[in-house]
């Protein structure tokens, strides 16, 4: 009998590189994630250090000006952690969007797979059963050669 050869091959594997695209895709979101992450942390330090700066200066005296130029500053900071806040909602979800795709892709390739698996055990049966059959055929032609 000849060798077990699945006709959807080509499929499985087309469904493979789909799925490690996915992958690859879903990767490099997470990074972008914990890089706009990092970019946060940064900018809170930043904020919280010139508030920090400000309530020293504020303490020792400082210039009606300067205290314009400080709160400013902190104030710009601020817009840019809720900026950043948007950014990182925005990225998680074309993580959660990514990661749907993923999860469809990764089953229509379960799918092919368990259709793959299901075709290969019915081979196997039909090759057993004609194995079978061609053993039980070479016994009684012996025993008819015998007699």
């Amino acid at each position: 009998m000849k060798r077990y050869k699945f006709s959807l091959e080509k499929v499985l594997k087309y469904r493979g590189h789909l799925q490690k695209k996915e992958q690859d895709a879903l990767a490099r979101l997470h990074a972008e994630l914990n890089s706009l992450l990092d970019e946060e942390k940064e900018l809170v330090s930043r904020y919280e250090n010139a508030k920090r700066e400000y309530e020293r200066l504020s303490a020792a005296g400082m210039r009606v000006i300067d205290t314009a130029v400080m709160l400013n500053h902190i104030e710009s900071i601020r817009k840019q952690i809720v900026l950043q806040k948007a950014k990182i909602s925005e990225k998680g979800l074309e993580i959660e969007n990514q990661t749907k795709i993923l999860v469809a892709v990764t089953r229509e390739k379960r799918t092919v797979e368990k259709l793959r698996d299901k075709k290969l055990e019915i081979y196997r049966n039909e090759k057993s059963k004609k194995e079978e059959k061609f053993i039980e055929d070479f016994i009684a032609n012996r025993k008819s050669i015998a007699i």
